[in-house]
């Protein structure tokens, strides 16, 4: 949510256009919908044990199948740093048995304690506790907190600022686009203009 209000203002800033967003051309869209509502199986997982006995697979091809898809559109700005953010989170939570470590103090210093009764009892899934892990992936993990008063506290990872940068990158890559398209039709007009 950051990235895309960040990226909106940067673009307008530097003179982009909000209509390049409506003209943007995704290559694989399906694949990346699949993703996202593979991604979505938690929240039904109660109702459906299938999808609670193999979310972790779940959750794992949906990071594959987004992997995939960005990979068909490495040619957009700020898709490598997709790319890298969620290679990032798919290492760490393969070497953890399908699992996001995640930093109980900086859940607390971020003001989430209510999610850290959620991790203990198993109602997030995907989660687990950072504490007890000592090999490299703890470095991959959410540990870095955002609290108050920023209006959106929370913890990320490092795969997390990528892809928030991602993000920005490409949405402010779309609207400047379509102001240099725009720029590019003036100059032909004004050229023809003078024959």
């Amino acid at each position: 949510m950051e990235g895309t209000i960040i990226g909106l203002l940067l673009g307008k800033i530097r003179g982009g256009k909000f209509r390049g967003l409506s003209e943007v051309s995704i290559h694989g869209w399906i694949i990346l919908i699949l993703a996202l509502l593979l991604q979505l199986t938690p929240a039904i997982s109660e109702d459906f044990p299938i999808f609670a006995k193999y979310r972790g697979y779940i959750y794992v091809m949906s990071m594959v199948l987004l992997i995939l898809g960005i990979s068909m559109n490495l040619k957009k700005k700020g898709m490598w740093a997709f790319l890298v953010g969620i290679l990032l989170n798919l290492v760490v939570i393969l070497f953890n048995d399908f699992q996001m470590p995640v930093s109980f103090e900086s859940l607390k210093l971020a003001g989430l304690e209510p999610m850290i009764r959620a991790i203990e009892r198993g109602e997030m899934a995907h989660y687990r506790s950072l504490e007890g892990i000592t090999h490299w992936t703890k470095y991959l993990a959410k540990f870095i907190a955002i609290p108050k008063p920023y209006p959106l506290p929370k913890i990320v990872s490092i795969g997390d600022i990528f892809v928030t940068l991602g993000v920005i990158l490409l949405i402010q890559g779309e609207m400047q686009k379509s102001k240099f398209t725009v720029r590019n039709r003036m100059i032909t007009f004004g050229y023809k203009g003078k024959l």
